[in-house]
């Protein structure tokens, strides 16, 4: 079945129908997207480029398509039962990002990404304090780089504008499994869910200056149901962040101000809202700190690595960049498939280049040929001007 979305210029039409699909187990279904602009044409191209349920085309293109196809019904709602994930990417996390939609789209995840600055397509956000050119927003502590003040403001943001279960997840993180179990009653009734540090993890964090920064609580996966008391505490975190200048530090305090031990599968219970506690070994689990597997994650997370993909700069020459995506490559962990587009472009540099230093190599062996044959030529001549001269000399003795 196909139904048709005339383009307005807006993604909210298009993640509604995704989340009623999601809910719905509608897996055969596909969304033809009609848009008369080519310039939203590659923007949408970029955005949904990875789910197989989704058709683009151009207006000129598709008038036939737009007689023949029955219309979305404007009146459908995202059911509950669905959850968006939102994230958040400037244009140095865009080969990151990739990864994450990627994953997504496999168990039909829709996504709302919030361009930070550079990323060229996504809900474009804007903040009063900017990412600098080094990706990070300001420096606390000893050298703790905070690189996500805008995180409590986009998920905010998305729960007034979407009125589902939310998923945050840092553009670094990868989905492996299903997760849509986070939102079963069967883990009852809470407003926030976020994961705890695994004692593996934490113990690594523990030797560094920054422990107090870190926590138990890492804030790159949080899940968050659309309630009352999600709002109120995406509100105190909102002020907290822009008070302590970091998302991380501003959600350990309020969850666990005193720096206890935190158990997963717990739940703490405040006056306005309940936070569930999460295993962060299935649902953030650190790859960088070790790869013990034990075949429950679900969600990876490529984190506190030199492997960020800040540190990826176009400008620099593509037999570099190639060395680092493949160093990024090896890191990804076999559960996850990896769409790298960039990456087979500079497979085939590569292989062009190989080719290249293959026949420079063949015309340097040749010229040396030819260098060491005249050589021996220029020695067989001298050899035999120097007998010419020889008998020169003999026969002028001979003469005289």
């Amino acid at each position: 079945m196909q139904n048709l979305i005339i383009d307005t210029g807006a993604d909210e039409p298009i993640l509604n129908a995704l989340l009623s699909m999601q809910a719905s187990a509608q897996r055969d279904h596909k969304l033809v997207i009609i848009t008369s602009d080519s310039k939203r044409l590659e923007q949408l191209k970029a955005r949904f480029e990875f789910y197989s349920t989704i058709q683009i085309q151009l207006l000129k293109e598709s008038d036939e398509a737009v007689t023949k196809l029955p219309p979305l019904n404007p009146s459908v709602k995202p059911s509950p039962d669905g959850f968006l994930i939102v994230s958040a990417a400037n244009g140095r996390f865009r080969w990151w990002y990739n990864q994450l939609a990627f994953s997504a789209a496999q168990f039909n995840y829709p996504i709302e990404i919030y361009d930070l600055g550079g990323l060229g397509f996504g809900k474009a956000h804007v903040s009063e304090v900017q990412l600098n050119d080094e990706g990070y927003y300001t420096v606390i502590g000893k050298n703790w780089k905070s690189k996500a003040l805008h995180k409590p403001d986009i998920i905010a943001d998305c729960l007034n504008r979407f009125p589902v279960q939310t998923v945050y997840l840092d553009a670094d993180i990868a989905i492996s499994k299903p997760i849509s179990e986070v939102f079963d009653p069967a883990h009852g009734d809470y407003d926030i869910g976020i994961t705890v540090r695994s004692d593996r993890e934490f113990q690594n964090y523990d030797k560094k200056d920054n422990q107090k920064i870190t926590g138990y609580i890492n804030a790159g996966v949080v899940f968050f149901r659309n309630t009352p008391g999600a709002k109120k505490f995406i509100k105190l975190w909102q002020n907290l962040t822009l008070e302590l200048n970091n998302d991380q530090l501003a959600l350990n305090q309020l969850v666990n101000p005193d720096g206890s031990k935190l158990v997963a599968h717990e739940k703490i219970h405040a006056k306005d809202y309940t936070v569930r506690l999460f295993d962060g070994a299935i649902y953030n689990y650190d790859y960088q700190i070790g790869n013990v597997l034990s075949g429950a994650e679900k969600l990876f997370h490529f984190k506190n690595s030199k492997d960020r993909m800040h540190d990826f700069d176009e400008s620099r020459s593509a037999q570099k960049n190639s060395s680092f995506l493949d160093y990024l490559i090896s890191k990804i962990p076999p559960q996850i498939e990896v769409y790298d587009p960039l990456m087979l472009e500079l497979k085939e540099l590569r292989e062009e280049a190989q080719r290249l230093r293959v026949g420079y190599h063949q015309l340097r062996n040749e010229r040396l040929g030819i260098k060491k044959k005249m050589g021996q030529d220029r020695i067989r001549y001298e050899k035999r001007i120097a007998r010419v001269n020889l008998l020169v000399d003999r026969l002028k003795k001979f003469v005289s």
